[in-house]
């Protein structure tokens, strides 16, 4: 699906990269530190069982362990990492159960989701239509950053565009926990186990058409194939080096 032309000026630059600020200017260094951590987890850089130590992380972004804590605490409080006592930080590791209890969640979420859109005002719905095709031109380019970003922006959109931010923040937590258990339990697949942008723009289109059962199967379905292709076993972590996935 193409958008027509002319293009609306503000849909030609990239969608936000950070989906804790919503859209919003980063200003101050505990943002930017939380912002390149959370999108290195969003991505499956940083893979679940990492050790996060304060004092390489503070010679990478030049800064204090101190606010390196602070930032880890936000991280932690949105069950990103997990600060175990005398150990220190870790990427969040998910079981099993949790894994399935979070796609559980996300089925019913968005599913209400899907109906709050078509009863919502003001839908942006070139901003959406923008979004999945950003999100195929990433995937024709190989670029698994941008579509893995792109895919969970997709979901947190559907959520900003029924005007309650409550559902979004919550939706905002879930996709990055998604993004822990596909790290965790894709095995081999982990790099080509993404949402499909086919599917995103199938249910696009039957929401643009008003068709509320249509739309909210098509959902379901969505979450649930990515849910089936997982192997629910509890593997070693990988080692990672920070340097190399933290530095621009």
């Amino acid at each position: 699906m193409s958008l027509e032309p002319p293009p609306n000026p503000s849909m030609t630059q990239p969608l936000t990269t950070n989906l804790k600020e919503h859209d919003q200017e980063l200003s101050t260094p505990n943002e930017l530190i939380y912002q390149r951590l959370h999108q290195a987890i969003l991505e499956r850089r940083l893979q679940p069982g990492t050790k996060l130590t304060e004092e390489t992380l503070g010679a990478i972004f030049k800064t204090s362990r101190r606010q390196i804590r602070t930032v880890l605490q936000q991280l932690a409080s949105d069950r990103c990492i997990e600060l175990i006592p005398n150990r220190g930080a870790f990427v969040a590791q998910p079981s099993p159960k949790e894994a399935r209890d979070i796609f559980a969640t996300r089925v019913a979420l968005e599913s209400y989701v899907i109906a709050e859109v078509l009863e919502a005002e003001g839908v942006d719905w070139e901003r959406l239509e923008h979004n999945t095709q950003q999100e195929r031109q990433a995937h024709q380019l190989h670029d698994r950053s941008s579509a893995i970003r792109l895919s969970g922006e997709f979901h947190l959109l559907l959520a900003t565009m029924t005007g309650n931010q409550v559902l979004a923040d919550i939706l905002h937590e879930l996709i990055a926990r998604t993004s822990l258990i596909i790290a965790m339990y894709g095995g081999t697949r982990s790099t080509t186990l993404l949402c499909s942008c086919d599917e995103h723009e199938d249910i696009l289109e039957n929401l643009k058409q008003q068709q509320l059962n249509k739309a909210t199967k098509l959902m379901r379905q969505h979450l649930k194939r990515i849910e089936d292709q997982l192997v629910l076993e509890i593997k070693p972590s990988e080692t990672c080096d920070l340097w190399h996935i933290l530095t621009p």
